[in-house]
């Protein structure tokens, strides 16, 4: 499927350029990490997934001679990124935002909601894996300002999915073993379910699974762990978020050495067991 990108909620469309005035501080807020935008011209481009909270200020002449003032104006908005499924999607209501048309990957679904939530004016959404929403929808939304701004319609796409991933081992996981360790994944079927992820292990470069790697659906990729070592297996969304994850222990087999010895203790632990029961039943005897 064509991914389109990120989304703008409760603006515009993300890369969608706008002259925000004389802007005194932007603010991106994402992944616990907080930085300034810079614009050019006065002209800001938002393009990455996160939480944005804008603070701009303008100078403001109430009259030809009267005093300049400074206003402030804050906005807080969400870029959704289309190629990680997500559990669940909300859009609450707004003034004056109606969502006119839900696209769930080539089927018009909008009427079949507005039945859905008994309306003629589809004003909020609520989509989930566990409400069987699963798909990639594409929303429409109208932004109908009642001032001199001209009305306009923005549209995002929301990818809902997120089941846990699966991946099979030829061990048991959570086991200590000496064979090799073979790992077993479907990449076709991650990506279905999960958009965007990666998969991590201990001491290997990540995999990573995205529209370009899939491959088709019956496709299996194997990966195979042949040193000594303690093995975190995980899966990660595109956001860093953890998906799954997993531990296998591959340790050393016993040397020579080692097996002699294990032998020996067994031969003396017998040669004892031998000897006490001998001397108890000359003990009763006597």
């Amino acid at each position: 499927a064509h991914r389109v990108p990120p989304v703008l909620m409760g603006l515009a469309p993300a890369g969608t350029t706008g002259n925000l005035g004389d802007p005194e501080k932007v603010e991106r807020v994402y992944m616990c990490e907080s930085e300034q935008v810079t614009s050019v011209n006065n002209q800001f481009t938002f393009e990455k997934a996160g939480y944005y909270v804008l603070t701009i200020n303008a100078k403001i002449r109430t009259s030809k001679t009267g005093d300049v003032q400074t206003g402030v104006t804050t906005y807080k908005f969400t870029i959704i990124d289309d190629s990680e499924a997500r559990l669940g999607f909300e859009f609450s209501p707004v003034n004056n935002y109606e969502i006119i048309k839900v696209i769930q990957g080539t089927y018009n679904v909008t009427d079949f909601l507005k039945q859905d939530y008994n309306t003629d004016t589809l004003t909020s959404l609520y989509l989930s894996l566990y409400g069987g929403h699963v798909g990639l929808y594409k929303i429409t939304v109208a932004v109908n300002y009642i001032t001199i701004r001209a009305s306009q319609e923005f549209s995002f796409n929301v990818w809902i999915g997120g089941e846990t991933p699966v991946i099979t081992s030829n061990v048991d996981f959570g086991s200590n073993t000496t064979k090799d360790i073979v790992l077993t994944i479907n990449k076709y079927m991650l990506y279905t379910a999960n958009g965007n992820i990666r998969l991590r292990i201990t001491g290997q470069e990540d995999v990573m699974i995205n529209e370009e790697t899939v491959g088709n659906a019956s496709e299996l990729t194997e990966i195979t762990l042949t040193e000594n070592d303690s093995y975190l297996i995980q899966f990660l969304s595109e956001s860093g978020n953890l998906l799954a994850s997993y531990r296998i222990n591959k340790v050393a087999p016993l040397n020579t050495t080692a097996i002699v010895l294990i032998i020996i203790a067994s031969i003396g632990l017998l040669v004892l067991i031998f000897f006490f029961f001998r001397l108890r039943k000359r003990m009763r005897i006597r």
